[in-house]
C-alpha cells in the first residue's frame, strides 16, 4: 500500500504529474475518468499566489471529484514559498507538493525549480519551513537523485512526506549563463 502521510493510495496509484498548460481541470478530468489515483495542478508562481496574480489564484481551482489532489508551487524566496504555501492550502487540496526540478530557463535562472539545487541548504530550509507552514503531507520534485546526493551531505526534514525525482539530466543552468537573453545551445 503506497501511502502519503494518511492518504492512502493503493498497491500500484496512478499518479498524474503537475504540468504547465497541461494538467488544467479538464484534462484532469478526463485523467480521473482514465483512473488516476492522485492528480497535482499545473504548478503555481509562489510570488503569483502570494501578489494574487489571477493567472496563479486560477491555478487554485479544485473540484471534488479530483481528489485526491495536490497543490504544486515553486519558487525561489522561502519567505514567498512559506506565505504560497498557506495560501495554497486554504484551496483545500490533499498534499503540496514543491517544484525543485523545473529546468525552463526563465523559471531555473530566478533561483526556483532546478536552480535552486545550487544553494541545497536553502531548498532543505525552505522545505523545512513549509512543512511547519500547512498540515496537509508535503512532497516535492527535484530535478534529479543524483544531482542532490552528489552536491552534499543532507536529508529531508521531518515531515516531508515523499520526493518524486524527473528522470531527467536537466540541471540548472551556471550564473553566467543566466542573461536576459536566451542562451545557445539550451533546449
Amino acid at each position: 500500500m503506497v501511502k502519503i502521510g494518511n492518504l492512502a493510495l493503493g498497491d500500484f496509484p496512478l499518479l498524474l504529474a503537475p504540468m504547465e498548460d497541461v494538467s488544467d481541470p479538464p484534462f484532469r478530468a478526463v485523467c480521473k475518468q482514465e483512473g488516476a489515483d492522485l492528480m497535482y495542478t499545473e504548478f503555481i508562481s509562489s510570488e503569483g499566489l502570494i501578489r494574487d496574480a489571477a493567472k496563479s489564484v486560477q491555478k487554485l481551482d479544485i473540484y471534488d471529484y479530483e481528489r485526491p489532489i495536490g497543490i504544486q508551487i515553486f519558487g525561489s524566496e522561502i519567505e514567498s514559498m512559506r506565505q504560497a504555501a498557506e495560501i495554497a492550502e486554504a484551496a483545500g487540496p490533499d498534499i503540496l507538493d514543491i517544484n525543485y526540478g523545473c529546468p525552463v530557463h526563465k523559471v531555473a535562472c530566478k533561483g526556483a525549480g532546478a536552480g535552486i539545487l545550487l544553494d541545497i541548504d536553502k531548498m532543505v530550509s525552505m522545505t523545512a519551513e513549509i512543512v511547519k507552514q500547512v498540515k496537509i503531507p508535503v512532497t516535492v520534485k527535484p530535478a534529479s537523485a543524483g544531482t542532490i546526493t552528489a552536491s552534499a551531505s543532507w536529508r529531508w526534514p521531518k515531515g516531508c512526506r515523499m520526493s518524486a525525482y524527473r528522470p531527467s539530466a536537466s540541471m540548472p543552468a551556471p550564473a553566467s549563463r543566466c542573461t536576459r537573453e536566451r542562451p545557445t545551445g539550451l533546449t
